[in-house]
Order: C-alpha cells, then structure tokens, then sequence
C-alpha cells in the first residue's frame, strides 16, 4: 500500500493496532512507510465519533469551573497579577510576586506551548490565537485568563458552541469553517487526529498571518519507545490517531505547503513508558483501580528522567514543532 504523505509504496509494513484507551481492544491496521517513517492507519472508522465519548480527556473538562471556586478572593488577584508577568513581562509588582511565589505550571505551560515563538505580536495582548481540536478550551481559558483578548478554539467532537463568562469562545466546528486571520494557530496533540494533513496545513497557511506562527505538538514515531514498544506503544492511539509523524514526514509536509519548520522542540514525559508497560500487559488507560497496573514513585522517577535524557538527544516521542510561512 502508499504512504499518504511521500507516496512510497516500497517495503512498506504492516501493524495490528489495538484500541486501548477504553479498552475495546478493536484491532487496526496500519502501514509504517519505508522512505518517510510516518506510521499511518489504513482506513479511517466510518463512525469515528464513537470513540470520542463525553468521557474523552479533553472533552470531560470544565475550565470555567476551576477558576470559579477562588475568583473573588485576594489571593486569586494577585496570582493572576504574577500570571500576567509571566507572559507579558509589563507589571513590577508581578515581578516581585513571580519571584516570591512562583508559578511553575504555568512556567511550564509557556515553555511547552509558547517557547520558541518570538514574534512580538504573539507576545501581545491583542494577538490573534486560534487553537484547533482544543476541546473544552482549558489552555485557551488560562490564556484569556492571562490577558489575551483574541482566543479562540474549535473542535467538532464538542456537543455544542461554548461561551464563557470571561468572553473565550469555543466553537463545535472544524478548522475549514473557519475564515478570519491568526498570528498564531495552535494544535495541541490534535494533528495527529486530522485525515488529510496536507490540506489542514494549507487551509492554516491561508489563515495565518504574513509573520504568524504555526504550533504543531504531536507524538513522534522515531523515537525509542517505538522502538521500545511497537504496537503497544501508548501513544499511537489507535484508531483515534491517523497518522503518527517522524521528523521526516513534518518536513515532507512543510515543503509541500510553504513552510518552513522554524524550531523543534521534544517535551516527551514519563507516560511514553508506564502508559506503554500498561497496554504491554493488556490493561487499557481507563480501569477500574483494583485492575490498574501500580508504579512506585521511585519508577515514575526514573522515567522522568529517562524522559529527560531522550528529550535532550531527540529521541522523545514527542515534540512541538514552530512553523512559519516561507518568505
């Protein structure tokens, strides 16, 4: 059979995928491309949507909701004061609280998600943001939260348009519904869920503006815990993701689109290892307790930083890669 992405149809080869999220254990073929490496499913479920239940991660969270509990008290103006330091680096007193008490999540949140864009008008308050397969919108929330005025989001799996008190707009739609121009468009683990790759980042280089930034974070197939793990490597997901990209196929892609990849940056985490040890003795992500595979801290510990260590070579299985229009 073709890679869909290079169009090889040489040595390629052939892996049974079993569904073990929820744990159906359905099998799905996929075809692993000889020439660009891009692992791929064969044919995509009619009735995908089954397997997007409201129980889906990122469907099932209400970020509206966190924020409610404190939003009234002192302590949760000043953290939002510090919060807003950290993105946009305008208010002394947010220096002074950063330091004081710092925010690591949400240090994270910018190193994993905002690092390696430095246009200034990604880091304004007026930028443009649109992030597609966002769920219920949790990064974008924060990111209104912060003092971003132009947020939004779309995916089709929501059961309906949200609007939230703090004016974030995300709506049930798909990328192609969409029409205005972004500074920065965002896919955060959704690319890999999206049936004709090309075409999305064609619709994005019409979308994008003449400096904006494009952020792909996806799995990455040439990685050790493919190598590792194979079929039961916990991030091919099958069938709810189509294709599972190396850094070849990304660049493949790029090239055909008018882009060009600006930074890579691999931020890989300990779930490539216990999530993958957990499929390998046939338990699914979502069991029952008395079922689960148990780790110790000092496992989870030394995946961390097994993690770590790959992600510094290259070799994490995930990466967020910074796309940017060819000049």
């Amino acid at each position: 059979m073709e890679c869909k992405i290079c169009k090889n149809n040489i040595s390629n080869s052939m892996y049974k995928i079993k569904e073990m999220m929820f744990g159906t254990k359905e099998e799905f073929e996929y075809l692993k491309c000889s020439s660009c490496g891009c692992l791929q499913i064969n044919d995509v479920p009619n009735n995908i949507s089954r397997f997007y239940p409201d129980s889906y991660y990122s469907l099932k969270v209400n970020p509206e909701l966190l924020f409610k509990k404190n939003k009234n008290s002192i302590k949760f103006y000043l953290k939002k004061i510090r919060d807003k330091y950290l993105l946009f680096h305008s208010n002394p007193i947010g220096l002074i609280l950063s330091v004081l008490f710092p925010n690591h999540s949400l240090k994270k949140i910018i190193n994993n998600y905002l690092s390696g864009i430095k246009i200034k008008k990604i880091v304004s308050e007026d930028s443009r943001i649109l992030d597609v397969g966002c769920g219920k919108g949790e990064l974008l929330f924060i990111l209104r939260e912060m003092g971003y005025r132009n947020c939004y989001g779309v995916d089709p799996f929501l059961s309906n348009d949200i609007v939230y008190e703090n004016g974030l707009v995300v709506w049930k739609r798909t990328l192609f519904d969409i029409t205005d121009e972004f500074d920065l468009i965002m896919l955060h683990h959704s690319f890999e869920h999206m049936q004709d790759p090309e075409k999305i980042l064609m619709k994005i280089y019409k979308l994008l503006s003449f400096d904006g930034i494009c952020l792909i974070r996806i799995p990455i197939v040439d990685c050790l815990a493919w190598e590792n793990y194979r079929e039961n490597w916990v991030q091919i997901d099958a069938p709810r993701h189509f294709f599972l990209h190396s850094r070849k196929s990304i660049e493949i892609l790029a090239q055909k689109t008018g882009f060009f990849i600006k930074n890579t940056i691999f931020d890989s985490n300990e779930f490539q290892f216990w999530g993958s040890e957990k499929y390998m003795k046939g338990i699914p992500l979502t069991v029952d307790a008395k079922s689960d595979l148990k780790f110790t801290n000092k496992q989870i510990n030394k995946f961390k930083k097994k993690a770590e260590a790959l992600n510094k070579l290259g070799q994490g299985d995930q990466a967020v890669f910074y796309l940017s229009k060819k000049k």
